[in-house]
């Protein structure tokens, strides 16, 4: 079985304010000290990875979520322990701008850090400007990507929809158009994607509610998937939760799932407050979901 840690060592993120985090919080607190949850008024706050290997509890990685007065995303914060003595440190921030009182974004700005002795410095970036159609069906993505070797390129992505698909068709300068599928269900989520050469990769979802559905930023979520996805199943635009994912690619002999069927402690209103993989006995990775009320 896939664990948590091993997807990770693609990527990770977390608030600056939040390091002290770490080596205090306990994978043992019970999920339904959770406050009571409504539909209405219920926000995610943050999610922690917590790892136990031979009794050792460590939080490695947490994501965290910031709002406006209008109870808007401004900027999520992904954070992993790579600072000193393996603290948490920014790796990753997504900011959200909005026309004004609109509910969805018009623009979002991906930054990805490095921690050179100076301080952080933002190595990559892409400034996405998003567009919508009548029914709110994201269908252009205008993309400025800059780079460390100070390249700056811009591109679009350009979005179709059937009951089962979405069809992307991205287009670089100068270049013939690149044109992706990915399979989606009844209801929206994201089953099956590819990925050059052969890479394949497909998802199963629960029947409970995704966190991330309900927030203001979902419009703007990626509608497809590659090898990294996984790692970064809260910038994927699903409805549900995913309970298992499988990467195959015959051409790098790679072969992997994650398996998360079953692990998954849900709250009262249906959203999770944490899922617990249990990849060897008493050796655990554990997500744990914090809300708040707005």
């Amino acid at each position: 079985m896939k664990s948590f840690k091993r997807l990770l060592s693609l990527a990770a993120i977390v608030c600056i304010g939040l390091t002290a985090c770490q080596k205090e919080f306990t994978i043992e607190e019970d999920p339904g000290t959770n406050p009571p949850a409504t539909l209405s008024s219920d926000y995610l706050s943050k999610f922690y990875y917590i790892d136990s290997t031979a009794g050792v509890k460590d939080t490695f990685r947490i994501v965290s979520y910031e709002y406006d007065a209008q109870k808007r995303v401004v900027q999520i914060v992904d954070s992993g322990d790579i600072g000193p003595a393996f603290s948490l440190l920014p790796e990753r921030s997504y900011q959200y701008s909005y026309n004004g009182s609109d509910t969805i974004p018009f623009k979002s700005l991906y930054q990805k850090y490095s921690w050179p002795p100076s301080g952080v410095v933002a190595v990559d970036s892409q400034t996405i400007f998003h567009f919508y159609d009548a029914q709110l069906n994201r269908v252009k993505d205008s993309v400025s990507d800059f780079s460390a070797n100070a390249s700056n390129i811009w591109y679009t992505r350009l979005y179709t929809y059937t009951a089962t698909s979405i069809t992307e068709v991205t287009t670089f300068p100068g270049s013939t158009p690149d044109t992706t599928v990915t399979r989606v269900d009844a209801r929206g989520n994201i089953i099956l994607g590819e990925s050059d050469p052969d890479g394949l990769f497909t998802y199963e979802f629960d029947n409970n509610p995704s966190p991330f559905a309900r927030l203001s930023n979902f419009k703007a979520l990626r509608l497809t998937v590659d090898a990294e996805a996984a790692g970064y199943f809260y910038q994927l635009k699903n409805t549900n939760n995913f309970t298992k994912n499988t990467d195959f690619s015959p051409s790098q002999s790679l072969f992997e799932i994650w398996d998360l069927t079953g692990d998954y402690n849900y709250r009262t209103d249906g959203y999770p407050a944490r899922i617990k993989d249990e990849y060897a006995p008493g050796q655990f990775e554990i997500i744990e979901f914090k809300y708040i009320l707005l």
